[in-house]
């Protein structure tokens, strides 16, 4: 069993990290990391109302150009993150035995600001590979993506348009979007690969006060060992406004067309947040509701031809209508290490669709794991979170997972009971994870996941049996 030393390595990683201390770092270097994060979006941010472990990246944004004297107008970063991961049980249906991998991920990007102002350019190049995956492992392109161009594009800035007082920000070419909570269109940060969109984006306001964003965009198609096109025949659009005007009731709306005839789907996804940050000694919620409408094609099939065994193929499109709720709440106590305790509520109906959003900041780790997904899903969860330093963060938190429909499908897994007899409780999980910015430019992380089986997964057809999961990974990231 493999794990079970990833798991020691995880354990005595601890009480190395609980002595870290904060990093002293220039006020200045920070504001103008900051500003290059903004603008060029070098690295992942965080976003929502609440510090998520998984999604912060701090690195230092300008060690390479130091040494190598670049200009000031020339942005250079690199980020290498490497991750050893290990599952002790498959769950979906046709898998048997263990697994491991080592996923990689390298990004270079260079940017050009100031010189041509307004005009920017942005280019950044991403490498997704596995290494140390067993014979029979599954791989696709949610894990492999090698030598890509993950944005190209040029862009149009200012801070005063037409003498307005707005910042403005329009994008064309090859983009990256991570829009709101990120639960429906987003920049990934745990899985391997990342989504990526070609067309244009607008964006006009303070976020600090209210924006407007929208944009018209073609996902790309992700090749594993070659590069991804340029077009696809796929269409994404949008328009997400937000404003943060009422301190105890921030307010976004969004509005998203998806035309995809390769994924069979062509509805309007129309919905609402209204959210209250947190603090320290402050409350904090988030609620969410949205809406999809269309049509969906469920799968193709073949009726019986002439004589000959001839066959006809058929797609089979339906009216689509889901809908996903989200709730949670949380306060932070003014006591040392910051504890945290929120609580999480979820529901999506049978059928919902995702589109290209992320995940694991709220139903736990992806990668080889993420057995849940915002689909025919009822989900309890709750989360308690320690910050010992600025360096250092954890939380464990435990989720419970029902079918909303026992006769549908649990989407990550492929089991489905079309009678309902096999129940619809899918089981717990139980997660514990740990971030720690060593230096500036080098981050650890690790992370553990216990999956107790329901019902289902015991009895559904074509079930790989009755073994709870044990997954566990342990992360390094430099950044420079």
């Amino acid at each position: 069993m493999r794990i079970f030393p990833a798991i020691m390595l995880c354990l005595l990683l601890f009480p190395a990290v609980l002595h870290a201390q904060t990093r002293d770092v220039p006020a200045s270097e920070d504001r103008a990391r900051a500003q290059v994060e903004y603008r060029l979006g070098v690295y992942d941010e965080t976003y929502g109302i609440y510090d998520d472990i998984l999604e912060t990246s701090r690195g230092n944004v300008g060690t390479l150009q130091r040494a190598l004297k670049l200009p000031s107008w020339m942005i250079l970063a690199v980020q290498q993150r490497t991750r050893y991961e290990t599952l002790s049980h498959f769950w979906q249906q046709g898998q048997v035995g263990s697994d491991q991998q080592l996923p990689q991920r390298t990004r270079f990007l260079i940017g050009i600001r100031d010189i041509w102002d307004p005009l920017r350019l942005v280019l950044e190049f991403q490498d997704s590979r596995i290494q140390l995956n067993d014979s029979g492992s599954v791989v696709t392109n949610r894990m492999v993506n090698e030598h890509d161009i993950q944005q190209l594009h040029a862009d149009l800035a200012t801070d005063n348009l037409w003498g307005s007082g707005l910042p403005t920000l329009f994008n064309i070419g090859r983009i990256n979007l991570d829009i709101g909570r990120g639960r429906w269109i987003g920049r990934n940060h745990f899985r391997n690969t990342t989504n990526a969109f070609d067309g244009v984006h607008w964006r006009i306001g303070d976020e600090r006060h209210w924006h407007l964003r929208a944009f018209f965009v073609e996902p790309v198609k992700r090749l594993a060992t070659s590069m991804d096109p340029v077009l696809s025949r796929a269409k994404l659009w949008g328009i997400y406004a937000e404003s943060r005007q009422i301190s105890w009731a921030h307010m976004a709306f969004h509005y998203f067309g998806d035309n995809d005839k390769g994924a069979g789907r062509d509805f309007s996804m129309l919905g609402a947040r209204v959210f209250k940050p947190g603090g320290t000694g402050k409350w904090e919620y988030e609620i969410e509701s949205t809406y999809e409408v269309g049509t969906t094609a469920v799968r193709d099939f073949f009726l019986p031809g002439e004589p000959g065994f001839t066959f006809a193929k058929q797609t089979v499109t339906h009216s689509h209508f889901a809908h996903f709720q989200h709730g949670e709440v949380g306060y932070t106590f003014d006591r040392p290490w910051r504890p945290q305790v929120l609580g999480r509520f979820d529901y999506a109906s049978n059928g919902f669709d995702t589109m290209y959003g992320r995940r694991n900041f709220e139903l736990g780790p992806t990668g080889m794991f993420g057995p849940l997904q915002r689909s025919n899903l009822i989900s309890p969860a709750y989360r308690v979170s320690l910050k010992p330093s600025d360096d250092l963060s954890m939380f464990v938190q435990h989720r419970f997972a029902w079918l909303a429909d026992a006769r549908g499908e649990w989407v990550t897994s492929g089991l489905q009971d079309p009678t309902g007899a096999s129940g619809s409780y899918i089981g717990q999980i139980v997660e514990l994870q740990a971030h720690w910015s060593v230096t500036n430019n080098i981050a650890l992380q690790t992370g553990y996941a216990y999956f107790k089986f329901g019902e289902f997964p015991t009895h559904a057809p074509g079930h790989t049996g009755g073994s709870d999961i044990n997954y566990a990974y342990l992360q390094t990231e430099l950044l420079f």
